[in-house]
């Protein structure tokens, strides 16, 4: 009997025949594209982990899964497939392999421009695959390697920082472990972010008591050390050293854990009081002592892996379409979600101080309460009275490079944009003094539980930020380095009444050692680098700041405090009026600031010549709302401009200017005092834009800007014709299937002041984003805008890039419509040629996009019920909050073409035949449907159908829908979902 030929040995035959040989494929496509790289960002950034709760043996088994479960599963599929069919087994494997090897080339042509980087890397991947199969000695190499591909295992686990989170067999719940306290007494210790000292003071050098009260109160308490320096400009490396009194190792550093540092403030207090501590980027409680940060943590890892690893391979080109992971290390997607993932938002920042002051009622006398939160870090968002104050404006910080910016050397480094950089550093002045006013009620929340005299408060920040254009945020050149080295530090001791200023040399890195001296017996056992503040102890060495990226260890120029001195008076000048006036109009604005609108020499009135984003925030303003449009941003979209400066007029008199960005040189942005809102009442504003030409003396010649995005109308139905009709009497019909095209979803913000309406709107057969959008609400125009926000995703979609320009965002506040479920939301876009077509609607829920624009040349359009409203208040279409009423009726359109609906004969009359039908696409969400009685199936020709179903479908959210489904009509397949009940 001829003996058949081994696969293997066919070079057209699969890329393995035996199914050990299958597995190593599989398991090193996968290593070198997925795994290897998230092990070597967490190897590389430990912290990551340790904000996710993974350590210990979790961390082990988390690796372990990460490394052989998708493979394992791949390998599954292709044996299941290859059951069916051999060459089918090929094909896929061929294709799973090319899949995963465009994943690992990526990174590494991901600054080509465009997509090109994924269609370079896949024709890569498909020759390597080619090359796999035609090269005995490349598949030689392959098998070798990748049992080898272990190594990256080991690398992470024994060489790389990720090490020190492994399990440790130190029983730390040991008493002999815990450095007793001596006392029981209260503790409340405040660790502040990106704060520097420079913001409080004012000129001389004193606390500013006119922009907070509630420091320079505090002065008059506590003691203050007004030469503190940060030990540290990373908030990884400093928090560790503040709370062991260890400083750090550049060359070896140390997590932030309790393993690492089993000598810390936990552990010093945690045999006598109990423990009331919020850590941040730390675990050094011991988790006997502490509860979790984070519930689920192995959702958010997955979440923000996911987001990490897309950042890793995206082309440079698209990295600002991704959810920033720069200023976090929680919660990368989570700012966008659902009220039920409020946690991780910036508001969360603001609400873990005010829960924080709330629980201290909840514990006895003896407590260390600790609070490490990210205030006033970036982004800033709020106003000293704690209301909110920001809109959505893009990706980054206004001033700041962005990142994969090749001009940036330094991370968080700033543009030579002076005007840019000095609005950011005014919001943070503002965020200061929210911070302030949180200060002020932890220390009347501590005063009202009798607390206050025997307690020990200690208010402190982790480092500073700096405001230069040019130089970075956070790493410290001479130029900036007073900015991030000199911090606030108060230290409030038992029973002190006065206040007392201490003008040695202190460092963050003292606290340790001034606690552990003032509240245990056995001191000689420990000997931290720092120093006992309560001592005459002074440093010997001089001040040194530890820097991380790069890594190096600067020392404090011998003039520091002359360089201090210097910046300190610079800031003064800049903020030169007392109070918050100083802040929302600078020195620039003296020329011209509260002067009449008469004053100016207008020139020419220029019409639709900018877009004010947002407008309709300042069109109904309420004293009394949460949230308050201190900021505004204009963007100009004539084609020439010839001025650089625009001021600003509210009711008539002049409040503010901005600058145009040089960095965007169309978009200038700007502040207003809120005050001005206020003293109006409810009173609705009037607000006038000029460009500035020239000066001439005391009078600015310019020429008024008028708004193209102030319009009124309102929007009519006759005989089913929806129209348009303008407060001109301009009647615009609205045309029923024409473009543009696009999407809009509508949610509640998670700090609940406001409801952000968002999509894009472009015409995907010519790649035109609309000139304008119309949002009605009751039939009333709420809002115009223009597309002016990047939508990466348009392009790859779409194939134009022209469509990234396509986005818009716009904000509504609660006070407006509590309810705006109960409202009728219909959002409208306007083409290039003036022709008018409702957009899409979209439920947004846990970010898959269920219903979605498709391109209209792939003859698929989507068309919704006029009225639907598919976000909910509070986010209520949740897999934990099934909806409270029936949906609207909802109607798709698809038109097939011949080919189409041969391959959907082919595919689905099995299905039809057997009473289940199973959806390619999540329409509306439905998984899968059931009849209840059998199809009806008439032909029509030589392919097509007509199908009358009647089923019950089930979704994503384990609650049944009915739904009657018929298909008809020849080249036309109409579903009419007519009733969606949800139990």
């Amino acid at each position: 009997m001829t003996k058949k030929p081994s696969i293997t040995n066919n070079h057209a035959s699969l890329l393995c025949a035996r199914n050990s040989e299958l597995f190593l494929y599989l398991f090193l496509a996968w290593s070198l594209a997925v795994s290897q790289p998230l092990m070597a960002l967490f190897g590389r950034q430990p912290v990551f982990l340790i904000a996710h709760d993974v350590s210990g043996w979790l961390l082990i088994v988390e690796t372990l899964l990460l490394n052989f479960v998708p493979p394992l599963l791949l390998f599954a599929i292709i044996q299941a497939i290859g059951a069916a069919s051999i060459n089918l087994k090929e094909w896929v494997t061929r294709l799973i392999i090319t899949l995963l090897l465009t994943l690992f080339i990526m990174p590494l042509c991901k600054d080509a421009p465009s997509f090109y980087p994924i269609i370079i890397s896949f024709l890569a991947a498909i020759l390597l695959v080619f090359a796999l199969i035609r090269v005995n000695i490349l598949k030689t190499f392959a098998l070798w390697f990748a049992p080898a591909s272990l190594i990256f295992i080991i690398i992470f686990f024994f060489y790389s920082p990720a090490k020190q989170l492994l399990p440790s067999f130190t029983n730390l719940t040991q008493s002999k472990k815990l450095t007793q306290a001596s006392n029981d007494t209260p503790v409340f210790f405040i660790i502040f972010d990106e704060f520097p000292l420079l913001s409080l003071l004012q000129q001389g050098g004193d606390i500013d008591e006119s922009r907070f009260p509630n420091f320079a109160k505090l002065t008059q308490q506590a003691t203050w050390y007004p030469n503190a320096i940060a030990i540290s400009n990373a908030t990884e490396i400093v928090i560790p050293s503040i709370l062991s009194g260890i400083k750090p190792n550049l060359s070896s550093l140390r997590l932030g854990t309790v393993e690492q540092y089993p000598e810390n403030l936990f552990t010093l207090f945690g045999g006598t009081h109990r423990i009331n501590a919020i850590e941040n980027t730390t675990r050094m409680c011991p988790q006997f002592l502490c509860q979790p940060m984070i519930e689920n943590p192995m959702t958010l890892l997955l979440e923000d892996s996911f987001v990490s690893y897309l950042h890793h391979i995206f082309p440079t080109a698209w990295i600002d379409k991704l959810p920033a992971i720069n200023n976090r290390w929680v919660g990368f997607l989570r700012e966008q979600k659902t009220e039920s993932h409020k946690t991780y938002d910036y508001s969360a920042r603001l609400d873990k101080v005010l829960n924080f002051i709330d629980s201290f009622q909840d514990f006895p006398t003896n407590t260390f309460h600790f609070l490490h939160v990210l205030m006033p870090h970036a982004p800033w968002r709020l106003l000293p009275d704690l209301r909110v104050y920001s809109f959505y404006e893009g990706k980054g910080i206004v001033g700041e490079l962005r990142g994969g910016d090749k001009t940036a050397q330094y991370v968080h480094q700033w543009t030579q944009d002076e005007w840019a950089t000095q609005l950011s550093w005014r919001r943070h002045l503002l965020q200061v003094g929210a911070v302030d006013t949180l200060v002020g009620q932890t220390l009347d929340k501590i005063k009202s539980l009798g607390l206050y005299d025997k307690a020990t408060i200690l208010i402190v920040a982790d480092h500073g930020a700096a405001f230069r254009p040019g130089l970075s945020r956070r790493f410290a050149h001479f130029d900036n380095i007073p900015d991030i080295a000199s911090i606030p530090l108060f230290i409030k001791y038992p029973n002190q009444n006065e206040g007392r200023i201490d003008t040695r040399h202190a460092s963050n890195l003292d606290i340790f050692p001034t606690l552990l001296n003032l509240y245990s017996k056995k001191t000689k056992k420990y000997k931290p680098d720092g120093i006992d503040l309560l001592s005459q102890n002074k440093r010997v060495d001089a001040a040194k700041l530890y820097q991380d990226s790069p890594r190096i260890i600067t020392s404090l120029p011998k003039d520091y405090q002359e360089l201090f001195n210097q910046h300190l008076e610079r800031k003064s000048k800049l903020f030169n009026k007392k109070g918050w006036k100083g802040i929302y109009h600078t020195q620039k604005s003296d020329a011209f600031y509260a002067k009449d609108i008469s004053t100016l020499t207008i020139n020419e009135t220029i019409p639709h010549a900018i877009n004010l984003m947002n407008a309709n925030l300042f069109s109904n303003i309420k004293s009394e709302s949460q949230y308050i449009p201190a900021y505004y941003r204009l963007k100009y979209i004539k084609d020439k401009m010839d001025f650089k400066e625009i001021l600003v007029a509210f009711n008539g008199k002049l409040v503010s200017h901005c600058f145009m960005f040089t960095k965007e040189n169309k978009d200038c942005a700007g502040l207003i005092d809120p005050e001005l809102y206020l003293k109006s009442g409810n009173k609705k504003p009037s607000l006038r834009f000029f460009s500035v030409l020239n000066k001439e003396e005391d009078r600015y010649n310019v020429n008024e800007l008028l708004l193209n995005n102030s319009r009124k109308a309102r929007l009519e139905s006759d005989n089913n014709q929806d129209r348009i009709i303008f407060d001109d009497g301009t009647i615009k019909k609205i045309q029923t299937n024409s473009a543009p095209y696009g999407k809009v979803v509508t949610r509640l913000t998670n700090n609940g002041t406001t409801y952000n309406i968002d999509g894009w709107a472009g015409n995907t057969l010519t790649g035109k984003p609309a000139q304008e959008i119309y949002i009605f609400i009751d039939g009333e125009l709420i809002s115009i805008t223009s597309p002016n926000f990047p939508d990466k995703s348009l392009e790859l979609k779409y194939g134009f890039n022209s469509l990234d320009s396509a986005g818009f965002k716009v904000t509504i506040p609660v006070e407006q419509f509590p309810k705006l479920a109960e409202h009728k939301i219909r959002v409208f876009a306007i083409d290039l040629k003036g022709h008018i077509g409702e957009l899409n609607y979209l439920i947004n829920s846990d970010h898959l996009e269920y219903l979605s624009a498709y391109n209209i040349n792939n003859n698929r359009v989507i068309h919704f019920n006029k009225n639907a409203i598919y976000n909910l208040k509070n986010n209520q279409f949740t897999k934990r909050r099934p909806l409270p009423e029936p949906l609207p009726i909802l109607q798709m359109t698809f038109n097939f073409s011949k080919l189409e609906f041969e391959n959907f004969n082919k595919f689905y009359y099995e299905d039809l035949k057997s009473g289940t039908l199973e959806f390619q696409a999540n329409w509306f969400g439905i998984v899968n449907m059931k009849f209840l009685s059998s199809p009806k199936v008439t032909p029509i020709g030589n392919f097509y159908y007509k199908v009358d179903i009647t089923g019950v479908g089930t979704t994503p959210y384990s609650n049944e829908v009915t739904a009657k489904i018929t298909m008809c009509e020849e080249r036309k397949c109409i579903i009419d979902m007519l009733e969606k009940v949800f139990k």
